[in-house]
């Protein structure tokens, strides 16, 4: 007895999907970290717009934040978190002062692009980036199942 033909075909081409499966999920991946990548140093750029601000607005408070965060020197960024912990870090003049920076730069600069998420970039390189991450992420959106709720 001789098995039908489309059932010879389908075992035939069993290997050849399991195959093309890994290769997909290769392919996604790879996609997922570029839109990674770009998304990244778009919110970067903007980031980077954003703390210029706060360091013109209140730039004792910004000096004082960036100590605190620094990656750089372990004591020097230990010693300022130190400090701010203890209480010579004034959080709601801070906060006061990320509000104004945010809120000259929405009354100074055009919105050039807002992001699938509703980021707002003004600048051109963080605009330019966040579409190329938009954009791979509709390419996921189509073709990766585990990405197409975005």
């Amino acid at each position: 007895m001789h098995a039908p033909l489309p059932l010879v075909l389908l075992v035939a081409l069993l290997p050849l999907q399991v195959l093309a499966e890994p290769l997909g999920i290769v392919q996604c991946r790879a996609w997922r970290e570029r839109r990674n990548q770009l998304a990244v140093e778009a919110m970067r750029v903007e980031i980077a717009l954003v703390a210029a601000t706060r360091r013109q607005l209140c730039p004792q408070l910004e000096a004082l934040a960036e100590r605190a965060n620094a990656g750089g020197d372990p004591r020097g960024a230990t010693a300022a978190a130190e400090t701010a912990v203890q209480g010579d870090f004034d959080y709601t003049a801070y906060l006061e002062c990320r509000r104004r920076a945010e809120e000259r730069l929405r009354r100074s600069r055009t919105i050039l692009y807002t992001n699938q998420r509703g980021f707002t970039f003004y600048t051109l390189s963080g605009a330019r980036l966040a579409r190329q991450a938009d954009g791979w992420q509709q390419r996921l959106s189509a073709s990766c199942a585990s990405d197409a709720a975005g």
